[in-house]
């Protein structure tokens, strides 16, 4: 799985703990694109601190076109064991990295396929639609990045006026015969306030949670210290 991530370089270097979480010594890479700093190679050395594999490429594109360009950026880094890229917010959050290639493993990875979570809130939903949502994990087979990163359709979706994981939706719908696959274990967390009952819920550990750290306040960084003594099943349970 290779993840790309749009920010600005203050807010990636804030998410580097929380990322070393998931991704450190897994020998995932991630993405991002940011906007040109100073300060890209400290965050680089940083980031390697963690056994994060990350790779920052500075540009001036605006933030929704640059969390487009993801799908291109993508693409044109896979690597021959590469099924999937996954776009993600710089507060995405995965609480297992097993548990998120074992959820993968059920899904074909062989044909073009759209996957991710819905919004909580159904007021987001009648405004933005049915449509993998950024925070969730924006996840895309090898087939469908290498359809959508042809630069024909890359150059028609760039000129759409959307929201980036909203224009990646309108790009799949419009331009290939994909339809969204719906895991509702990844979880966008459009919650305000106080979201202690879903994570005190004693459900299957979430695959990815979203907002934990703007919408509403649970320190999954902190949180997710435990996994380092019961390993990463024991998160969010109750004895």
């Amino acid at each position: 799985i290779d993840f790309g991530v749009a920010t600005t370089l203050e807010r990636l270097n804030d998410s580097l703990d929380a990322f070393s979480h998931w991704a450190g010594y897994t020998k995932t890479r991630i993405f991002a694109l940011i906007e040109p700093h100073d300060l890209a190679i400290e965050v680089n050395e940083r980031a390697e601190a963690l056994g994060i594999d990350l790779y920052v490429t500075e540009s001036e594109e605006e933030y929704q076109t640059r969390y487009f360009s993801l799908v291109g950026h993508l693409a044109a880094h896979m690597r021959e064991q590469t099924r999937w890229a996954c776009i993600i917010d710089d507060d995405t959050f995965f609480p297992s990295m097993g548990a998120l290639v074992d959820a993968l493993k059920e899904y074909d990875h062989t044909i073009p396929t759209y996957l991710g979570g819905l919004s909580e809130s159904i007021p987001q939903i009648g405004m933005f639609g049915l449509m993998a949502y950024g925070g969730a994990g924006v996840f895309l087979s090898r087939p469908l990045v290498e359809e959508l990163s042809s630069e024909q359709i890359m150059e028609e979706c760039k000129k759409m006026d959307f929201t980036g994981d909203r224009r990646i939706s309108y790009c799949v719908y419009q331009y290939t015969g994909t339809h969204m696959t719906i895991d509702h274990r990844l979880h966008q967390l459009d919650i305000v306030g106080d979201a202690s009952g879903f994570f005190e819920a004693s459900r299957e550990i979430p695959l990815s949670v979203h907002h934990w750290k703007s919408w509403f306040n649970n320190d999954m960084a902190k949180l997710s210290t435990v996994a380092n003594v019961c390993g990463d099943t024991c998160l969010l349970r109750k004895w």
